[in-house]
């Protein structure tokens, strides 16, 4: 039964361990069930609590004898033969021939099916999930990497109880990992039990949920047998498996840059298994990647628009890009009138760090003796391009190292120079973390 709160685990339906009945449960005086065969699945998972040693007040090899006759008996009622539920029939001796379990000699996992050694020769335990393993392999070189900045890519894989599968992928602090369609079983051979990937109790096609084994087990506080990761020297319940047996995902904690992960079984010595599990892991890469947006303004307006200080504006032009506009000040006898003022702005479509801004462009006049200025407005907050007395090609990167919230303007604005005067941004290239605003 379960506990009726949010933190359930499963319990025996027994108030004390009880006792083992001490005889095989397909053997000796045996009786008939006739149930409707819709009941059979019902019957068969709540006998799973058979399998717990809480059930059970014997331990050792009397432990796993009773739990080896309940697997017996949940594969004897799996495998009832039909018939009329009204007939009445006396009890009678059942043979052992008719019950596929109880002359199986020995167990094993092979290709992704719960077999039994019986009546010499191996063969398939009814009741199982006719699906297989999503793969079975090991993924390697060119793999596909999943994006910075929250990217998913999912790798599938065959996992032998005795073996280790690397993720083909590193992982880092916040990373994530969630794991599904698990598959198949395993099992500790010093058990008589089978284990599901998420360490429930397998039983002819059906995982129970049951409670962690403790130390040894690399993880005291995960299942035993279930899929645990080794990660930068430390063993990790990847899987983190909610009430309902639905695993959830897993951060890969702090102080971990692109270390490799090492999935295997929770036990002290996987050479002690045997079985073979199949999984599929979803790999969220929440790393904050990087960007370099080139604006390439000899094609297009980049975005940008023109602002003026209440004179003309400067326009695009193809081929070229933006280009200043000249006018007459009539404010600066006895030095030429004539000012060049090129000034454009980019609104920013959603706030972002920007690591860098980048112009490459060409001017035939210094900033002139006039009240010129040549600034980077980052959100209306100026600082000096550099190029104050340039003349000719320049092709400058301006430090941000700032989240820009609204916009960034560049202004080149030279006073009292001879008319006809040339400023022209050919190029403008951002780079900054996160997503590409742009």
């Amino acid at each position: 039964m379960w506990p009726d709160n949010g933190f359930a685990v499963p319990v025996g339906s027994f108030v004390e361990a009880v006792s083992p009945p001490g005889v095989d449960p397909t053997s000796g005086d045996c009786v008939i069930l006739r149930v409707n065969r819709a009941w059979i699945p019902y019957i068969t998972g709540a006998l799973l609590q058979l399998v717990l040693e809480t059930t059970w007040n014997v331990t050792g090899d009397a432990l796993n004898t009773v739990q080896a006759q309940a697997m017996t008996l949940i594969a004897a009622i799996n495998d009832l033969e039909p018939g009329d539920c009204g007939k009445q029939t006396a009890p009678q001796a059942i043979e052992e021939s008719e019950y596929q379990m109880s002359i199986c000699e020995q167990l094993r996992f092979q290709n992704g099916k719960l077999q039994g050694y019986c009546c010499g020769e191996w063969v398939d335990i009814a009741g199982q999930s006719s699906q297989g393993n999503p793969v079975v392999s090991q993924p390697g070189q060119g793999s596909p990497v999943p994006a910075p900045n929250g990217g998913q890519k999912d790798y599938c894989g065959g996992l032998g109880a005795q073996q280790t599968w690397l993720l083909p992928v590193p992982v880092s602090s916040g990373d994530e990992l969630l794991f599904h369609q698990l598959q198949g079983a395993w099992n500790d051979t010093r058990e008589i039990i089978w284990n599901c990937p998420d360490g429930w109790v397998y039983a002819l096609g059906a995982c129970g949920q049951t409670l962690p084994h403790g130390s040894p087990d690399p993880v005291p506080g995960a299942l035993h047998m279930q899929i645990i990761a080794f990660i930068a020297g430390n063993y990790y319940d990847c899987l983190g498996t909610d009430v309902d047996g639905n695993p959830t995902p897993f951060t890969v904690p702090g102080g971990i840059s692109n270390a490799q992960v090492v999935l295997q079984a929770n036990i002290d010595d996987i050479e002690h298994t045997t079985g073979d599990i199949g999984f599929c892991v979803t790999v969220t890469n929440n790393q904050v990647g990087s960007w370099t947006h080139d604006f390439q303004l000899e094609t297009n307006p980049g975005g940008f628009t023109a602002l003026s200080d209440g004179g003309t504006f400067a326009i695009w032009s193809p081929s070229d890009g933006w280009i200043q506009a000249n006018d007459d000040l009539g404010s600066c006898p006895p030095n030429p009138p004539g000012r060049a003022l090129l000034w454009i702005s980019r609104l920013m479509p959603t706030p972002r760090y920007i690591n860098t801004i980048r112009i490459v462009g060409e001017t035939s006049t210094d900033l002139g003796p006039g009240s010129g200025a040549r600034q980077l407005y980052i959100d209306g907050v100026g600082s000096s391009l550099g190029i104050d007395s340039n003349v000719g090609d320049f092709d400058i990167t301006l430090p941000v190292n700032a989240t820009v919230n609204t916009s960034f303007s560049i202004l080149i604005n030279s006073i009292c120079v001879a008319d006809l005067s040339t400023v022209i941004i050919h190029d403008v290239i951002v780079t900054g973390q996160g997503v590409d605003p742009f």
